[in-house]
């Protein structure tokens, strides 16, 4: 470790070449982060043995990530592995070596990286008592689940009682843990999980006027980024750009990760508005003067509709 070699880590990608010999059985790059973020490496040897990886950090050796590439590689047909992994800023390290027992695993690989940074709350809101605020249908807040940073905490309090709708993007297929909690006691009023792929999932909870915590958490070895929101109202009315006989789309904005029906004559499209609040909808070609309607809808309603005429040009 102390000689190790340095692991430069760029969105564009960089690629390490590396030799494991009956005299040198392990390989060690040194990977430096100033900012938390995303590492994607993928592995290929180029020999029949076993090739091992693990990232470490440099404390106590601990194993962040490990694994394993098998199979029957040839010098003219090498076999890959690919592992992604999150990690707070700090030193680590990544070595390369033969697996266990193997008297084969020597000979060439190659290693590409890709990094990029996330948006990563402090880890000072591992901890309820330092959940950082959200405010009731405002803004989204992002997160990241790493290694070292397992939860996060977000507080937010409602003036009445009433249906709230927890509203997440998770940005990685595996799964991902919640819980709703009381302010004062810390007592989970709801825990769940979130395990389909990535994409919008929301949450609805009838509560009492008072303050609560959210906190996600990381489940097993699962990680990556999400953003959240809190809202205790059905979304307002959408708005529509204009349409012509010409146009394919339907395009507006609506809140933020919404159910958007639009209505063009006789047939009636659905879409999900992003997380900026935009949405689009193929349609097809419709006469002049169709009405065009728009509304949005979560758990909690249904919005005004918003309505339009189909235009010439």
């Amino acid at each position: 470790m102390q000689n190790a070699r340095t692991w430069k880590m760029s969105a564009a990608g960089t690629t390490a070449n590396g030799f494991i010999s009956y005299g040198d059985k392990a390989d060690y790059y040194k990977v430096t982060l100033s900012k938390a973020g995303k590492i994607t490496c993928k592995i290929s040897k180029g020999f029949v043995g076993d090739l091992s990886y693990t990232v470490l950090l440099p404390d106590d050796m601990t194993s962040v990530r490990s694994g394993n590439i098998e199979g029957k590689g040839t010098a003219d047909k090498k076999i890959s592995e690919s592992f992604t992994v999150y990690l707070e800023a700090g030193t680590y390290y990544l070595r390369v070596k033969p697996r266990e027992g193997s008297l084969t695993s020597y000979g060439i690989y190659t290693m590409n990286t890709k990094f990029s940074t996330v948006t990563n709350d402090s880890k000072a809101n591992n901890d309820p008592r330092n959940a950082t605020r959200l405010a009731v249908n405002g803004c989204y807040a992002n997160g990241c689940l790493t290694w070292q940073d397992t939860s996060d905490h977000y507080a937010f309090r409602t003036e009445k009682d009433g249906k709230i709708e927890l509203n997440v993007k998770k940005n990685f297929s595996t799964v991902m843990d919640y819980e709703i909690l009381n302010d004062a006691t810390l007592t989970a009023l709801e825990t769940g999980s979130f395990t389909g792929k990535a994409g919008v999932y929301t949450v609805t909870k009838e509560l009492p006027a008072g303050s609560y915590i959210i906190r996600i958490k990381k489940h097993a070895s699962d990680e990556g980024t999400y953003s959240l929101k809190v809202a205790d109202k059905a979304p307002g009315t959408p708005t529509i750009k204009k349409v012509t006989v010409k146009s394919t789309k339907v395009t507006g904005t609506a809140m933020p990760n919404t159910s958007v029906t639009i209505q063009a004559g006789s047939k009636t499209y659905t879409a999900t508005s992003n997380a900026s609040g935009t949405y689009t909808v193929k349609i097809a070609k419709q006469k002049k003067g169709t009405v065009i309607k728009a509304y949005a809808k979560n758990s909690l309603g249904t919005s005004a509709a918003k309505s339009i005429k189909v235009t010439a040009k």
